[in-house]
């Protein structure tokens, strides 16, 4: 009900409602809020509220005054959207009902009874935030338009005391937190103010002579003593007078109180708690040692150093933060400290350090931060030679700290640090795909994700917004202030001395840093140094010499070694990359091509090719997202990524396949200088993934193309030339324009084998090929021959376990089944399908297309269950690797269909089909061969439903499309025929059913011979 009323009355009297003033008036409405106000949630009296109104002279209508006062008040709360119900009326009196923290002066005080807790714990840090927070309520003297008024009086020297005790009270606790310098300029404004508060006094004095400044200090004492007695005829207190007894004799005592000069804990710290305990371990020990956090510039090292130092802070009297990064820093932090401790200041730095030591030994336990310290060897002698009571953190980019301390790495965060850090940073509602994908584009850093937020939050922009704008300018929000960490600057400078002290490490710099995030592996440098830059090549060569390089960067957390691996945090490329020109640039992306083409296979489809071609991909990725658009072509690139192309297809990484096939040809497109040959190669693969993902038309044109291309450039008997003949005859076998494939194969294998043995394996693929041509024109005779010499060569030239060999067991699988050996048709199939799951694992599609062979002659033996199982099999892989709808899904799907119809289930048979249907429709097109076959079926199951009028409509249907896209004589038409004797006999119409039969026989015969034929009939 009060929620939205707020009243202030540490300065001039305000009464608010959500946040906006409400105009009370002056005089005795205000007067009669702020009484209330005082006593909130108390019932002041009706005869209380007149005195003090009238001052102790009412008049005798005080009373309805009274009531005509508060109904106006009431009347002003209601007109300002506030609820006017928290002014009540009560038998004796009136009553503000108000949540006592929306009220100033409440707020005030509980604030400064929880600093007092903190005191007593001895948290002196928590102490001076509440008292911060206290003090800041305030905005002039309290209750100043009521400074006349008798009621008023004693909640203000009330609250004017509280608040003197608080400044004095924070005065204490940054005394005990040894900040004597900072506070000198406050509490000299404060005593100039409050000459008779001896507590403001004595602090001041205890400032400055813990500050070193003595004389200060004992004249401020006589100032004190003589306006006391000047003005109040008195001497200043005991406690005052010893103290200055023993600034006067330079007593100095072992300090009991706390010293630090650390910044206020940061609110937003999150996670690394196995650091921070793995921290306190090495320190506590045993054996205590000195810890070195070292990592990347940016990755949080201060802020675990400072957060132990937070956490802990009841454990040290002394804690203290240095820059080692800079000698004369060093030692101007370490003389600063020594002046809090007591020693006073010298210009000696030996005898400072010397007296630092003995100090530090009176105190029970100190804590040391010494941050971007470069090695130990300079920090030795001044505190881990003398540490005893004493624990030391060093942050550092290097890791070798053994010999000094523990080396502790610390990584960027988890993904879900990040996360989490975004969403408590900014406090507001954070989509959790945003943070996830920036976390990823900036690595994890918490430094770069810090900036992040701090951006977002100044520019109103979401996370995405930001991550688009990080995309386009890297390198400038990198260049500028995140908190207290200039993290790019920092790599800046390392890698300017990294470049003048090794030529090979700055190369190994740039190369990591136009390489994969992902990492580079030391045998891809090793493999081919004669590809790298001049000075990393020879270090390579030289073992020892790449070990000095890759020092270098180690010694800066530039990079990170696992494993044979280095790894360059993708920030830290950006920034790299942003040290070279353009021309640098171009130059370092050629090199980094040169490398990965040289360690790459020309093979990309052989397992043995694999691991290599697994690696080069990110750096491939990499190099290419690292183009710009106006950047010649670089040599090498559009083939290389080609290859890689190929491979990914291989393995069925169909989306990344595209994107490589595409760039590669529209590079291929622009390149200045690409010989034809390589142009030629590459629409070739083009033109083989389009088929590969069912875009016959597109894949026919490319082929063509590139046949077009060879024919005329490299003449008509050249060994490329055969390659795109073979290429655009798999396309027209696809198409089912079996004539034209069989003689493009055949003018290949002409070609070829007037060539050397270079050709060996494209040979034998034309080989099998034209197997795969004879059997679908229904020429098993000649096509186990040819397959089966396939066979023989794969097995020859790639070995028995080789995805060639499994390709032509396969299709020798389609013969015997066809020639009636179905069990023989399943053992071919599954033996294929084992060396498939061996090789590329058992989500492939090619897996696929086993399994579902292997229902199909499956069914033919009358092993439903079987064949259903492989045929959903089949179907589950296809539809997770291409979607639902794509072309190579439709076999599965009918193939199970037939496996519904024997088992006599015509609803799920029809269902399977007209899926089937419309997935090759939307695929190949409606008079595409594989249209006709789900048609073909679909007429069958309708028959099997007892429609067979519309059966017989369907199966002409397909019978007419299948003579118009194969011929007449083809099997299939054989078979449709059968299938439409099959459904006249339903009908009774014997004279139909015999014409086809008749028809369907002399087909088949002449395709399979004579006892083929039969099995086929007698399977339909």
């Amino acid at each position: 009900m009060s929620g939205n009323i707020e009243i202030n009355m540490l300065g001039s009297f305000e009464v608010l409602a959500d946040g906006r003033p409400i105009t009370i008036g002056r005089g005795q409405r205000a007067a009669l809020m702020a009484i209330l106000a005082l006593n909130a949630g108390q019932v002041v009296s009706t005869g209380r509220l007149v005195e003090d109104l009238w001052t102790g002279a009412p008049p005798p209508s005080a009373q309805n005054a009274l009531h005509a006062q508060l109904s106006r008040l009431r009347r002003l709360l209601h007109q300002a959207g506030a609820d006017p119900g928290v002014v009540r009326s009560r038998s004796s009196g009136y009553q503000l009902e108000v949540d006592l923290q929306r009220i100033d002066a409440c707020r005030f005080e509980q604030l400064v009874n929880q600093s007092r807790g903190a005191v007593d714990q001895g948290e002196w840090e928590r102490a001076v935030t509440l008292l911060d927070q206290a003090l800041g309520l305030w905005r002039g003297a309290a209750l100043g338009e009521f400074a006349g008024e008798s009621w008023a009086q004693c909640d203000i020297i009330r609250l004017e005391e509280l608040r003197h005790a608080a400044e004095e009270s924070k005065a204490d606790a940054e005394l005990k937190m040894g900040r004597f310098a900072e506070i000198v300029p406050r509490l000299e404004h404060r005593v100039a103010l409050h000459p008779f508060r001896e507590r403001a006094a004595a602090q001041l004095m205890t400032a400055l002579y813990r500050s070193g400044q003595r004389a200060e200090s004992l004249a401020v004492y006589e100032r004190v003593r003589t306006i006391l007695a000047d003005e109040l005829g008195v001497d200043p207190a005991p406690g005052l007078q010893r103290l200055h007894l023993v600034i006067l004799n330079q007593e100095v005592e072992t300090y009991t109180g706390r010293i630090d000069n650390l910044p206020a804990r940061n609110p937003v710290f999150r996670g690394r708690e196995d650091v921070l305990a793995e921290v306190r371990a090495v320190l506590t020990g045993p054996p205590a040692r000195p810890v070195a956090v070292y990592g990347l510039s940016g990755v949080g090292k201060t802020q675990i150093a400072l957060e132990y130092a937070h956490r802990w802070a009841h454990a040290y009297q002394v804690r203290w933060r240095a820059s080692a990064a800079d000698p004369v820093v060093l030692d101007g932090s370490l003389a600063e400290l020594a002046v809090r401790l007591g020693v006073p200041r010298r210009a000696d730095r030996k005898e400072i350090m010397r007296a630092l030591a003995q100090r530090l030994a009176d105190v029970e336990a100190w804590l040391m931060i010494l941050e971007d310290a470069d090695e130990g060897d300079g920090l030795a002698d001044a505190l881990f030679d003398r540490a005893g009571n004493g624990h030391v953190i060093v942050t550092s980019r290097s890791p070798a700290w053994a010999r000094w301390a523990v080396p502790l790495y610390v990584a960027p965060f988890s993904r879900e640090e990040s996360t989490d850090f975004l969403a408590r940073r900014l406090a507001h509602k954070v989509e959790a795909d945003e943070a996830a994908a920036l976390a990823e584009q900036l690595g994890d850093l918490p430094a770069a994700l810090e900036q992040a937020a701090a951006y977002v939050e100044q520019a109103g922009m979401t996370l995405g917004e930001y991550g688009v704008l990080f995309g386009r300018r890297a390198r400038t929000l990198l260049a500028r202030r995140a908190g207290a960490d200039r993290y790019a600057p920092a790599w800046d400078l390392a890698f300017e001395r990294i470049t003048r002290e090794s030529a090979a490490a700055g190369e190994l710099l740039h190369l990591c840093a136009i390489l994969s995030a992902e990492g580079t592996s030391l045998s891809l440098l090793r493999r081919s140094p004669e590809a790298l830059p001049p000075a990393l090549g020879a270090a390579v060569v030289d073992e020892i010499g790449l070990e000095d390089a890759i020092a270098h960067l180690l010694h800066h957390s530039l990079i990170s070694r696992d494993r044979g691996r280095l790894r360059m945090h993708r920030l830290v490329q950006v920034a790299a990359r942003g040290t070279l020109d353009d021309e640098s640039r171009r130059a370092w992306l050629a090199h980094g091509i040169r490398l990965i083409g040289s360690a790459t296979p020309q093979d990309s489809d052989n397992p043995a090719a694999w691991q290599d071609w697994d690696e080069a991909i990110p750096h491939l990725v990499g190099l290419v997202d690292q183009m710009g658009k106006a950047d010649p072509v670089p040599e090498g690139m559009p083939r290389l990524l080609s290859m890689a192309g190929r491979y990914l297809a291989t393995r069925a990484v169909f989306a990344a396949a595209k994107e490589a096939q595409e760039e590669a040809l529209a590079l291929a497109r622009r390149a200045d200088g690409l010989e034809q040959e390589d142009l030629i190669a590459i629409l070739v693969e083009y033109g083989r993934f389009m088929e590969l993902v069912g875009d016959l038309p597109r894949a026919r044109a490319i082929q063509e193309e590139a046949l077009a291309r060879a024919e005329e450039s490299l003449g008509r008997d050249h060994p490329r030339t055969a390659l795109a003949l073979i290429s655009l005859a798999d396309v027209l076998m696809c198409e089912r324009e079996l004539p034209d494939a069989r003689r493009l194969l055949e003018r290949a294998l002409t070609i070829l084998r007037s060539r050397s043995d270079r050709y060996q394996r494209e040979i034998s693929k034309a080989v099998r090929d034209l197997g795969f041509v004879a059997w679908a024109a229904g020429d098993l005779a000649t096509a186990a021959t040819w397959i089966s010499q396939a066979l023989t060569e794969a097995r020859r030239l790639l070995g028995p376990a080789h995805p060639d060999v499994a390709h032509a067991l396969s299709l020798l699988g389609l013969v015997r089944q066809d020639e009636g050996d179905a069990a023989r048709a399943v053992l071919l199939q599954e033996q294929a399908a084992a060396i498939l799951t061996a090789v590329h694992g058992d989500t492939h599609p090619d897996v696929a297309h086993a399994y579902d062979k292997r229902g199909y002659a499956l069914r033919l033996l009358a092993r439903l269950d079987e064949a259903e199982a492989s045929h959903t099999r089949a179907l589950n892989i296809l539809e997770s690797v291409y979607g639902p709808a794509h072309g190579e899904v439709g076999m599965p799907l009918s193939n199970l269909g037939l496996v519904f119809h024997d088992r006599g289930d015509a609803p799920a048979a029809a269902r399977s089909q007209e899926r089937a249907r419309e997935v090759f429709t939307g695929a190949f097109g409606a008079d595409s061969p594989h249209a006709h076959l789900a048609l073909r079926r679909l007429g069958m199951a309708r028959c099997l439903a007892g429609a067979t009028g519309e059966g017989i409509r369907l199966l002409t249907a397909a019978r007419t499309g299948i003579e118009r896209r194969l011929g007449p004589t083809h099997p299939d038409v054989g078979r449709t025929l059968l299938e439409l004797a099959k459904a006249h006999e339903i009908l009774l119409d014997h004279a139909a059913a015999d014409a086809c039969r008749t028809r369907a026989r002399e087909i088949l015969r002449a395709s399979y011979g004579e006892p083929a034929a039969d099995l086929i009939e007698r399977q339909t």
